[in-house]
């Protein structure tokens, strides 16, 4: 998929669902936080929308809007989440980081760069992170900004404080607009996912060869960003995403269930057989009490059978819908 590469490339074959305090240990609530959702914008100059001048800049008040629907749609949204997003400029060449993030131009200029550092500096105080372990994590920040990197990825700071960094071109059509919507409800879903600032669930989901948990996270995260963009732009999440899914599915013919968009389509199809309940994907509550080690491991029989048909999608004009073999008619 071309639209949006240097959003979407990393997070349809990669987890980038990061630890910040250490990549081995989930540090655990040591400070009692105020759930919510927080937005430091660098991707537009202007905190109020203005529909006559540049439609596809993002000023805050568009990407409360996403963040908003997000929350709204929470069960018990109960950790402490920054958002950060700014624009790159044009890609100049793969990697360069420490993270799976390729090298683009540096389109903000030294101010913003730190001005966005001081908000985060200002926000991690209010985590469980030392001192040196904040002068840490800036650090690294301050690399991704002054480099380019095209960062997208949600960080798991303490069990119950999070940070999203998204980076990202502006984009030149609505149909990049939707994919940018749909990039920061994806990630900002990880931050809703509880169970990914719970060391006993990451160790289970690392541990077992039975678990899908680290693909059903991402699978989740994109079918959520979908339905909830089309929710809020008029159209059909579930067609765009099976779209995406079909012509992907059409250029490589790998029926290997292997990145987070086959797993996106893999869970709509368990949904329109009756073997999930969408409503615990949407409202995050899959993602409470390590549910996904418990019920949908290798021994759930659905979950299997989907690994096998989840590519059956067939296009009629502009509609895209699962055969009636993948749906067992």
């Amino acid at each position: 998929m071309k639209i949006l590469k240097n959003i979407i490339s990393v997070f349809l074959i990669l987890f980038v669902v990061i630890s910040c305090a250490s990549d081995d240990e989930i540090i655990d609530n040591s400070k009692e936080v105020t759930p919510g959702v927080k937005l430091v914008n660098f991707s537009h100059t202007l905190s109020s929308c203005d529909p006559t001048n540049d439609t596809y800049n993002y000023c805050s008040d568009k990407i409360n809007s996403w963040t908003n629907k997000g929350v709204s749609k929470m069960k018990n949204q109960n950790a402490d989440v920054l958002v950060v997003t700014w624009n790159v400029g044009e890609f100049v060449s793969e990697g360069g980081f420490d993270r799976p993030y390729n090298t683009h131009k540096v389109v903000l200029m030294s101010s913003e760069i730190e001005s966005i550092l001081s908000n985060i500096s200002e926000w991690l105080k209010g985590t469980c992170l030392s001192s040196g372990e904040q002068s840490t994590t800036l650090n690294e920040y301050r690399n991704y900004l002054e480099k380019g990197a095209d960062v997208s990825s949600q960080f798991v700071i303490c069990s119950n404080s999070r940070i999203v960094l998204a980076a990202y071109k502006k984009a030149k059509n609505s149909e990049e607009e939707n994919g940018i919507q749909s990039f920061v409800l994806h990630e900002l879903y990880h931050a809703f996912q509880q169970d990914l600032g719970i060391q006993s669930c990451t160790n289970q989901r690392e541990s077992s060869s039975n678990s899908n948990g680290k693909a059903i996270v991402e699978g989740a995260a994109q079918l959520f960003a979908e339905i909830a963009t089309g929710e809020m732009k008029g159209h059909d999440g579930i067609n765009n995403l099976l779209k995406q899914v079909y012509n992907d599915y059409q250029g490589s013919k790998d029926k290997s269930i292997s990145n987070g968009y086959a797993w996106s389509a893999g869970l709509a199809l368990m949904i329109q057989r009756s073997w999930l309940d969408q409503s615990i994907i949407m409202d995050g509550s899959l993602f409470h009490n390590c549910k996904t080690e418990t019920d949908f491991t290798n021994s759930n029989q659905n979950l299997l059978k989907i690994k096998d048909i989840w590519y059956m999608i067939e296009k009629d004009g502009d509609n895209y819908k699962f055969s009636d073999q993948a749906l067992g008619k």
